[in-house]
């Protein structure tokens, strides 16, 4: 196989006939993906529900019980993404979706997996973004990450898909690999589908506002946000 670093962060595996796709492939993905966080993989012959399924289970720790190896949600463990012509949902419309970690009002998975079984045109929009927050946090002041120990971040939304509630967190975290400090944050979904409000607790209002324009010019920065088409 091939492989190459991605900019902002990453790295892509390319399979072709002479090097083909097999999960004995899995274990030096998985090691590569805990140094570089993001792994594309072009050329893997996945056709169908139970290929994309198996290849996820690769990826999983070893047990009998599927339920202890993959994250089942409402839906199970895999969501098919698709256009709803009624949505109750922006997720589920041709809206764009705000910055979010995945699992916020369940529970984070140890990895997420997509597979894109239709793509769009070149520069047709609708780019599936990814940002290296422990980079954003190391980009910013003293005074910026001085405001981060202070404040907690509430989210609220009415569920109607798959996810809902409220939860309250620290932007700041202990990533479990490899154990560093890095930022926790989504950004409020302003949308008359199914919108999520953010309440931000522990700083002055003005402050608020401030770190909330600074921050979602940080997560879009092409120095850490990269856009997959």
């Amino acid at each position: 196989m091939n492989s190459h670093l991605l900019e902002p962060f990453g790295r892509v595996f390319e399979f072709t006939k002479h090097t083909p796709f097999t999960l004995e492939a899995v274990p030096e993905i998985k090691k590569t993906l805990e140094k570089e966080k993001l792994i594309v993989i072009r050329g893997a012959p996945i056709k169908d529900k139970e290929q994309f399924l198996d290849f996820s289970l690769a990826f999983s720790k070893k047990s009998d019980d599927i339920h202890e190896r993959l994250l089942h949600w409402s839906f199970g463990p895999m969501m098919e993404l698709k256009v709803d012509p009624k949505p109750e949902n922006y997720l589920f419309s041709e809206e764009p979706v705000p910055f979010h970690w995945d699992g916020a009002f369940h529970r984070e998975p140890s990895y997420l997996v997509f597979n894109c079984v239709a793509a769009p045109e070149a520069d047709a929009g609708g780019e599936t973004l990814f940002t290296e927050m422990s980079r954003v946090l190391k980009a910013m002041s003293d005074n910026e990450q001085e405001l981060l120990k202070k404040l907690t971040l509430t989210y609220k939304t009415e569920k109607k898909a798959h996810y809902g509630g409220e939860v309250t967190i620290s932007p700041l975290f202990s990533h479990p690999r490899p154990g560093e400090t890095t930022l926790c944050y989504a950004v409020e979904a302003e949308t008359q589908l199914n919108p999520v409000e953010l309440v931000m607790e522990g700083i002055s209002s003005e402050a608020a506002k401030k770190h909330q324009k600074s921050h979602k010019e940080k997560i879009n920065d092409p120095r850490f946000c990269y856009k997959h088409q």
